[in-house]
């Protein structure tokens, strides 16, 4: 009987310990960073609550985890109001939101997209450039060795979209034209 009374009173011990460890953790996280949450803080672009979805919209797909992490992530370059497409080249779905030196960098299947209040095009040595005329505006194609990127400027955001995979430019450029901020 006092063997089980022991045990009973170290499981107690040990469970005490777990739950103070989890709440003392849970404390923790709030250093400061006010991470954005999706649900009630931020009032979204009624375009962009239509593709989050775990089914595919308009061959399109991005979660509210998807949106939140690139909302925070750009954040931490000075963009208030990230851009994101509504449609892709083929099926599509956010597979990584990534920092880089310069840039936000939201990686799809077919191609990426990088936003920067930095101009994106000056950081290359272009081949080749020229502009074409789409329906949100002026956009460059530029050849920066042998492959070619689309650069576009919305609301002081710098915008590049590219991929390591053979394209048409055309599906760029659609690409591009469906391109809306997150927030309202």
């Amino acid at each position: 009987m006092r063997k089980s009374l022991t045990y009973i009173i170290a499981l107690l011990i040990i469970l005490l310990a777990i739950s103070a460890g989890c709440s003392k953790q849970a404390q923790k996280t709030d250093d400061n960073t006010n991470p954005v949450k999706v649900t009630n803080t931020v009032n979204l672009n009624p375009l962009v609550e239509n593709i989050i979805s775990e089914k595919y919209v308009n061959e399109m797909r991005c979660t509210k985890k998807d949106i939140e992490q690139i909302i925070n992530t750009a954040a931490s370059y000075g963009i208030e109001n990230p851009f994101i497409p509504l449609r892709g080249i083929s099926t599509e779905y956010i597979m990584e939101v990534r920092e880089e030196p310069d840039a936000l960098a939201i990686i799809y299947p077919h191609f990426s997209i990088r936003e920067s209040i930095k101009d994106l095009m000056s950081s290359y040595e272009t081949e080749e450039k020229h502009d074409v005329k789409l329906t949100i505006g002026t956009a460059t194609w530029v050849t920066v060795q042998g492959q070619e990127k689309l650069f576009l400027k919305l609301n002081g955001i710098n915008v590049s979209i590219s991929s390591a995979k053979p394209f048409k430019k055309e599906d760029f450029e659609k690409v591009a034209e469906s391109l809306v901020e997150i927030k309202d």
